[in-house]
């Protein structure tokens, strides 16, 4: 069982690599490592396939996973796809570039493509698990997983749609969008995210080692609210938005969806 969960790691490892590789080198071509966003959900994709085909575990719950894997990384490969410009980066890896400085700099590049190809890796440890070990019949847990998961794809997807309709909207621009879900949090989208993760893991959970896979909700926590989610994306409402932004800060909660002040 072990062997059989190395092997599915380290295929799972080398599609990533060979993934942000390929993609680190189309960001140096077009000078544009924003495109390392793409990469992250491609990976979850490719992970996905990679339990399908080489797995070992329980073929349904096998299939169970990797579907809600290959339905949620597909929607956010795609609605990466449609906001990615290669001609204009985005301002939080013009910052973090900046820091690079000029010496060796494509080499650095190249390290942060791979670090988060790594972390693409731990965080999928739920779905490896799964697919690769689950020898125990289905659970409670999966079927709670599975409700939250639904929960969390349907508030990211609604709230990332109430956003795109705000922004078409030439009339709204600068303007702070306080529409729907965006009225209760200042980041729906990202508090739904981690709530789709704390489906993985309880789907997880009655796996062998599922216990341990609480690290990707909680990774996934800390890089949301403290790393390259809420910190950058506050930073940069603020400098094109100013005092209207100030007030909603003022107003509305900034991550757990609630009631305004």
């Amino acid at each position: 069982m072990c062997i059989e969960l190395f092997e599915l790691f380290g295929v799972s490892f080398l599609a990533v690599m060979l993934t942000m590789t390929l993609l680190w080198g189309l960001g140096c071509y077009y000078k544009n490592v924003g495109i390392v966003d793409i990469g992250w959900a491609a990976s979850f994709f490719l992970i996905a396939v990679a339990c399908l085909l080489f797995g070992d575990g329980n073929t349904s719950k096998k299939i169970f996973i990797v579907t809600l894997v290959m339905i949620w990384s597909g929607r956010l490969l795609w609605h990466l796809w449609q906001r990615f410009d290669f001609k204009v980066e985005d301002p939080r890896y013009t910052k973090i570039m900046k820091g690079f400085g000029s010496e060796n700099y494509e080499f650095k590049v190249y390290l942060m493509f791979m670090f988060q190809g790594l972390l693409v890796l731990v965080l999928s440890t739920p779905f490896i698990l799964v697919s690769g070990y689950s020898e125990t019949p289905w659970e409670f847990y999966e079927g709670l997983g599975l409700a939250v998961w639904l929960i969390g794809f349907y508030g990211e997807t609604v709230s990332d749609r109430q956003m795109a309709r705000f922004k078409r909207n030439p009339d709204n621009k600068g303007k702070v969008c306080r529409e729907g879900w965006w009225n209760y949090s200042r980041h729906p989208n990202y508090f739904f995210e981690w709530v789709v993760w704390i489906g993985y893991f309880l789907i997880a959970l009655p796996t062998w080692g599922g216990m341990f896979t609480i690290i990707s909700p909680f990774i996934i926590l800390i890089l949301l609210t403290r790393v390259s989610g809420i910190p950058p994306a506050e930073r940069q409402a603020l400098e094109s938005k100013g005092e209207q932004y100030r007030e909603y800060q003022k107003t509305t909660s900034a991550f757990v969806p609630w009631f305004p002040k």
